[in-house]
């Protein structure tokens, strides 16, 4: 038979371990004072069961809500619930008779209390509730030292990546697709996306193939010819010299940039390239002057051209032989031109009077101040444009 202990040497210790990290919260709220605390094991598996029957998603979370706050509630205005587990109420039966119930505290408190509430006064309860939840965690690992074992490649690859999804949040998007794209890595994309990104790599990889290719093709044909040495002075840039393009020890002139130029001491060798034609087949301009002559070319925009003029348009001249009284007949002439429209005017036309009295009254004389006081007002509404604080 095994040892026994009697259970009065350890209710003491184990009366000082009861309710271990069990934190409450006091609720001033609307004039009322609550006292909450954070939740035992058994009473979230009583929560899980009273949300069953709850379908819709709002119906869901106002159940949750006043489910914690009906098993944290342990004080209601100076009336202590603490190991109460039962409150009795009277109830009508069927016959109309009343008799006396035993209903659980927290289906009492959701029926008779919780239910009363406001959305914001349950909401606000429940929070509390998460603070002594939040108090009760702290307590719990305070002093606490754990042992982390050896962390292995598997596990540092799941806990940075996991680390990583956490802290994406509050990295600018943009950001995060550069340090990703400088890695290697990508984003979860659409099937769209995924084939541009795959065409992008194709046509990229297409390139570097045909490039190769081409360096290869150059690299397995080389010139099998020597160029030749000759060089002339360049007729754009002084300066600088021109090398022909032909290969060492060809016959006649040499040839480069649509260029020839003589070279006497040259021997004439006949040259032709390896696919059997000559260099200068291919000229599409040879010209026929030499690099001296080039090189006294006058720039188009020194040359004096020299352009024809129009003849100058003379005015026309009143002959000084024309005597005072010819032009004193010209101009009655004139005048009794004009009288003759006047007096064959359109029939039914107004007549026009010989003196017009507004006419002929005398104005008055204009103040301009006035007139400008006139013209220049401040607007009606809004800002003057022409206001000027005082400085």
């Amino acid at each position: 038979m095994g040892n026994v202990l009697s259970a009065q040497k350890i209710s003491a210790a184990l009366d000082r371990a009861k309710n271990i990290c069990i934190i409450e919260e006091v609720i001033e709220i609307a004039g009322n004072r609550l006292v909450v605390r954070n939740l035992r094991p058994a009473d979230y598996e009583n929560i899980n069961k009273a949300t069953e029957g709850a379908t819709h998603e709002a119906e869901l979370l106002y159940a949750w809500q006043k489910a914690h706050i009906c098993y944290a509630l342990v004080e209601v205005n100076g009336i202590d619930l603490r190991g109460v587990d039962f409150v009795e109420v009277e109830e009508a039966d069927k016959d109309g008779q009343r008799k006396t119930v035993k209903l659980e505290v927290p289906t009492y408190l959701r029926d008779h209390l919780v239910s009363t509430w406001s959305k914001e006064a349950v909401y606000t309860v429940f929070r509390k509730i998460g603070d002594a939840v939040a108090r009760a965690e702290s307590a719990s690992s305070e002093n606490i030292k754990f042992l982390v074992p050896e962390e292995g490649p598997e596990e540092k690859y799941r806990r940075l990546v996991s680390e990583m999804r956490d802290i994406e949040d509050e990295v600018p998007p943009a950001l995060v697709d550069k340090i990703l794209d400088e890695h290697g890595f990508m984003k979860k994309s659409t099937a769209a996306e995924i084939k541009a990104a795959m065409e992008k790599d194709s046509q990229a990889g297409w390139e570097e193939v045909q490039r190769q290719k081409r360096e290869a093709e150059t690299a397995a044909s080389p010139l099998l010819i020597e160029l030749c040495e000759s060089t002339t002075v360049s007729p754009l840039n002084p300066r600088s010299s021109i090398r022909c393009d032909l290969g060492k020890g060809h016959t006649g002139s040499h040839a480069a940039s649509n260029l020839t130029w003589q070279d006497p001491q040259k021997s004439e060798i006949e040259y032709t390239r390896p696919d059997g034609s000559h260099p200068s087949s291919d000229r599409r301009i040879t010209p026929t002057g030499t690099p001296e002559s080039f090189e006294k070319r006058v720039p188009l925009s020194q040359m004096i051209v020299d352009m024809p003029q129009p003849p100058a348009v003379q005015p026309a001249t009143v002959p000084a032989t024309r005597k005072r009284a010819e032009e004193i007949a010209a101009l009655e002439e004139e005048v009794e031109g004009s009288r003759m429209i006047e007096q064959h005017q359109i029939p039914g036309a107004a007549e026009l009077p010989e003196h017009i009295p507004m006419l002929t009254k005398k104005q008055e004389r204009i103040n301009p101040q006035e007139t400008a006081r006139a013209i220049d007002r401040p607007p009606s509404v809004g800002l003057n444009p022409k206001f000027r604080p005082m400085r």
